[in-house]
This record gives structure tokens, sequence and C-alpha cells, in this order.
């Protein structure tokens, strides 16, 4: 097992996706597999099986909302979806811009939930009814939304693309622009955090990492070295449509898919504290099948971590508690966007081509 570990990991440095952001293919004719863990239970949810989960479906991210509910960004429908408390699944489609690809989502300070629009520069809301609205801004289009935070009550964009840039949406409801430098490479990797500062990771020249802070100070864009470089990883691994958070430390955490640490095949996740970047290896101790790491969740006191098998329907998650202990453990599934509800339960949406979509509750670990 270690062995096929090792193999896969290091294909990080080999073997490419051209696409760092492309959405994954949309399934083949739908195939059943049952879980086989005896280490945790699941509630699934099926596209083309579960009542008002359309055949086709490709849920990406997912997040809870204060009332119990999980909403999550269906691109394929496109729609937004909304497990409510009681198990029922409903997808809402109307007030979605033609050609919406809607990725990460997140709740909002106003009681609504967010999303980001990988259609173009664009992002939207969608109150508790199920009611969309969207914001967008056509001066760019060679650029799309990748990321979405909120500072200080707004929303905030990160747009990835020809021309890289963040925005923010004004009282009136348009978008307002502030470009970033064109030789920068953003990715799924943004958020505010409670001071409200804005963080995001990027690839500058050379192939090197970084993480960008937007201070809320004076707002003059920081950019600290990541200690890594650009690596290509296994076509086609599942990038979650979220790679950082604030962690129960209020500092911001991250994956780093798509970025190798001095050649090594370990996996890494990251934080910012006292003005630098700290590197922390992921176990694979529990793991019986490989793994390649890329979302993140938070709850009150640990992180959590989900990652798949890019040559397989299988995954992991990992949890660190507040002391950084770590347990991992694998998985029947494919992740791909993860979070955690207010009970401390995680969610992931889980995507392998040929399979239909599915969205995973963990119910105990």
């Amino acid at each position: 097992m270690m062995r096929t570990l090792a193999i896969a990991l290091a294909a990080l440095a080999f073997a490419g996706c051209d696409d760092r952001y492309a959405a994954p293919s949309l399934p083949a004719a739908p195939q059943t597999r049952a879980p086989a863990t005896a280490a945790l239970k699941f509630r699934v949810f099926t596209a083309g099986r579960t009542q008002g989960f359309p055949a086709g479906a490709v849920a990406a991210d997912i997040a809870p909302d204060a009332s119990g509910n999980v909403w999550f960004t269906d691109y394929a429908t496109p729609a937004i979806g909304k497990i409510a408390a009681d198990g029922s699944l409903t997808e809402y489609t109307q007030g979605l811009m033609p050609g919406a690809l809607p990725m990460a989502i997140i709740p909002g300070p106003d009681g609504n939930m967010w999303f980001s629009d990988y259609g173009g520069v664009a992002i939207g809301k969608v109150t508790p009814a199920g009611a969309i609205t969207e914001f967008s801004s056509s001066q760019y289009r060679g650029t799309k939304t990748i990321g979405i935070a909120f500072r200080r009550g707004h929303p905030w964009l990160l747009g990835y693309g020809a021309q890289p840039l963040l925005g923010h949406l004004t009282a009136g409801g348009t978008i307002a622009i502030r470009l970033l430098p064109p030789h920068v490479t953003t990715d799924p990797a943004f958020v505010s955090d409670s001071a409200g500062n804005l963080w995001f990771a990027a690839l500058k020249q050379h192939l090197r990492g970084e993480i960008a802070e937007l201070p809320a100070r004076d707002f003059a864009l920081m950019r600290l070295p990541l200690h890594m470089k650009h690596a290509f990883a296994p076509c086609c691994v599942n990038q979650a449509p979220r790679t950082m958070i604030v962690g129960p430390n209020g500092d911001p955490w991250f994956t780093t898919l798509y970025y190798i640490h001095k050649s090594s095949p370990a996996q890494f996740i990251g934080t910012v504290a006292s003005g630098s970047v700290k590197l922390f290896r992921l176990t694979y101790r529990g793991l019986t099948k490989p793994a390649i790491a890329s979302g993140i969740a938070a709850d009150q006191a640990s992180l959590w971590i989900s990652g798949d098998d890019p040559f397989g329907n299988d995954g992991a998650l990992w949890q660190i508690d507040a002391k950084g202990k770590q347990s991992a453990v694998s998985v029947p599934y494919s992740p791909y966007g993860l979070a955690v509800d207010g009970r401390g339960r995680p969610w992931f949406t889980s995507f392998f081509s040929g399979l239909p979509s599915q969205i995973v509750e963990v119910l105990t670990r």
C-alpha cells in the first residue's frame, strides 16, 4: 500500500493536467458502489437516485448555514442546492445567469448563502427560500471567479485568468475591481480573517508559490514566500473549490495541491503565523488507499482535510486537533468539496468519472 501511495504522490511532480481549474468531466452512465468501511457510517445523496437531485448533476462545493441546512453548488445543471435538516433535497436554478458555473459557496453575515460563478467575473447570493441573484462585471471576459470571501460584511471575489484580480460588491450592486499583477496565477485559496485582512495563494514568476495578504489597515498588498514551487498532479485529481479557511486559532490554513516542497513526495498543509508561512506534513498512518489532499474545513476545535485517489473511487479524511495530533482514515468515495456542520459532522461532495455525483454526510467517526 505504501509503495502505491508513494507512487501516486510522487506523480505530483511529473504527470500533468493542463487546465488547473477546469471542472471535472461530467459523469457517464451511473454505476453503483456500496461503502465498505467499518470505521465510519455515512448518509449519502446520489444524483439520479435521491429525490430532487437530478441525474447529470455535479455537486462541487458544500457549506452549512446557521439553521441546520447544508447548501451546495451544482455547476453541471447548473443550480444551487439545499439539503434541509429533515434530509429533503431541493435544487434552485431561477436567477442564475446564462452560462453560470457556480463553484465555491459560503454563508454570509446577512443570513444568505453566497457563491462564486466560474462562468465569469461574477458572484451570487441565494436566500434561505432559494431566491438567487447574481452580480457580475463584463469588463474582463478572460477572467473567472475562483474564490469568494466576506470582509467586514461585504462579499469579495478572487479572479483567475488572463487578468488576475480582486473585486468587491458595492452598495449599488456593482463589482469594483482591483487588478493584480498580470504574471500572478491565483488559485481557489481565498479567505478573510476576523480583522478584515484578505488572504490568497498564488503562483508567481518562475513557478514559485506565495501567500498574499491584503491588510485591512492600508490595503497594500503583502506577499510571503510559500517555500513551495509548482508541480503537476495526476489527471484528474479533484481540486476542492475552496482550499483555504480560517482555522480555530484565527489564522489562515490551506492545502497545497499543485505545489511541491523541496522535491519531497510528502503532502503538506500550511498556515501563516508571526508573519511567515509554516508548513506541516500530513500523516499517511491509518490510510489504506492513496489520497491527494485538497479540501479543508474547520470546526471550533480542529481542522479537517479531504483528498481523493485520482486512479480510483477512494479518498481520505484527516483531522488535526488543537494540539496538532493528526488522525487519518480512508473513505470509499472521492472527496471534492468539504465542510463541517454545526454538530461537528464533516460533509463532502464526491466525484469520480463514470459515477454519479454524490453528497456524503459522515455520521460517526
